[in-house]
Parts: C-alpha cells; structure tokens; sequence
C-alpha cells in the first residue's frame, strides 16, 4: 500500500518540512493483540536495513507464531526517509498519555528500540518549499502473512 501526502505552502515565507509515517502494528490475532498489546508488542522484531533509493527500510516481524504463521510488514519512503523509529515512546515521549502533547523533538532518532509499545516510523528527507510551492511524499507498506524465517537484509532484494 501507499500513503501520499501533498504539501502546499500558502505562506509568505520560505518553509523547510518534511512527513513522518507513524504506523501501529499488531501483527496478531485479535485475541491476542486485544488480551494485552504491551505483552503482544514485545514479541515483534524491528529490522532495519538502507536501502539506495529508499534510505532506512523498517521490517517488522511477528516472531510469537499466530494460527503457524509470522506476520511480516516493511514501510519506508519511496522518496528516501531520512531516518526512523521503532517504538512510540521514540517520538510521543513519556508525557503523551496525559497531555496528548508530542514530548520529543521532531527528528527520529535513527535508532531501533524493542519496547512493549511497537509503531515503525519512517521520516522524510525535508524539502524547501518557497511561497506558493508544493511537493508529495509517498511512503510504502508492504505486508506478507508469513514470513518464516527471521527478517534479514535480503528482505530488500
């Protein structure tokens, strides 16, 4: 699947932006993923691996099988992330849940966190935008139902 998001500067003003793609994952059964997210989240492996054109590509595996088999599910930026996370505490910060407030800086961190609250996130290079400018930012998923084997970076050729 893809996701595009349109930019338009409608201000006076030469703007620097970019898009963060922040996907919850489960990659479970209902039950399980309902019973408890925390516990459910702690069995999924994030692998990120850089891609040439499409900068770091986050994989996530589901590694508790569900009905024989390993969820499997990679998001990226078709037009080069410039960096990424892997738990929500990453970018949303402790303080969230009672203010509702992003907490953290907006750049990612680049680094791969395994946590009990599991949520790839892919950000964009930034682009300038003078007044009156526009651009597109189109960030990827792609899902297979079994994944059997552990994610690797021949996950990407």
């Amino acid at each position: 699947w893809l996701w595009r998001v349109d930019i338009q500067n409608i201000s006076a003003q030469t703007l620097s932006c970019d898009a963060i793609l922040l996907q919850d994952v489960g990659l479970g059964d209902r039950g399980f993923l309902t019973n408890n997210e925390a516990y459910a989240s702690q069995y999924l492996d994030h692998h990120v691996v850089q891609h040439a054109q499409c900068g770091p590509v986050v994989m996530s595996r589901q590694n508790l099988a569900q009905g024989g088999a390993h969820p499997w599910v990679a998001h990226g930026c078709l037009d080069g992330a410039a960096a990424y996370a892997t738990d929500a505490v990453q970018l949303l910060g402790p303080r969230y849940r009672d203010s509702g407030l992003i907490d953290a800086q907006f750049d990612l961190p680049g680094e791969r966190l395994q946590h009990e609250v599991a949520c790839p996130m892919v950000q964009s290079e930034p682009v300038r935008l003078e007044p009156g400018g526009q651009a597109s930012v189109t960030f990827f998923g792609l899902y297979a139902p079994d994944h059997p084997e552990a994610t690797s970076d021949a996950d990407l050729t």
